[in-house]
């Protein structure tokens, strides 16, 4: 009978260290102090490697505008919503150094008195933005960014100033195989913006 308690026991203990190991403690959110970096193959056999943020965990919003700023030829934005005055503000200095930047938006969100403010600081400075609902006549609720044939942004967060206090997600991949299919799905949804 002991040694059956015994048993029991240890499989017990061992049970709950098992899980303990697969559920990291979140009390001090250390597996989350670092963005995550994933790996999948690509179909030339090299990594791509995707790095994500976790917000409000890490600070995604630095990580947007240094990863907008990469940009040598265009920047292509759809994003639900847009009001983060440092990304306004980086998209203007990318324009005003001779990037082709081009915003895609949904038409009920750029009615919003932050969105109209946003958006008329990007136009005056002479950026296109398209707002618009989708070819179904329901939201633009995209968020994703592509630059240069190479490089894609993409997850939950909005281009908001509240975004990065919020949870959400951001996926910053380099892959022209990516930008490739982003930057088509940017296309038509341009094209097809009622």
């Amino acid at each position: 009978m002991r040694s059956v308690l015994s048993v029991i026991i240890l499989y017990t203990f061992i049970s709950l260290a098992a899980s303990a190991a697969q559920y990291p403690r979140t009390d001090n959110n250390t597996y989350l102090s670092q963005p995550v970096s994933l790996y999948a193959a690509r179909s030339n056999n090299a990594p791509t490697v995707v790095e994500t943020y976790l917000t409000p965990y890490n600070n995604a919003e630095a990580r947007l505008i240094a990863f907008l700023d990469q940009a040598q030829r265009y920047c292509y934005v759809a994003s639900y919503s847009l009001t983060n005055p440092n990304v306004v503000n980086k998209l203007i200095q990318l324009h005003s150094r001779g990037v082709d930047v081009q915003i895609i938006t949904d038409r009920t969100q750029a009615a919003g008195r932050s969105e109209q403010a946003a958006l008329a600081a990007l136009q005056v400075n002479g950026i296109s933005v398209f707002a618009g609902k989708s070819v179904a006549n329901a939201l633009m609720h995209c968020k994703f960014c592509v630059v240069d044939d190479r490089y894609v942004e993409d997850g939950s967060w909005n281009f908001t100033a509240s975004a990065n206090r919020e949870d959400n997600i951001l996926n910053f991949i380099d892959s022209r195989e990516r930008a490739a299919q982003f930057l088509n799905y940017w296309l038509k949804i341009r094209s097809d913006l009622r």
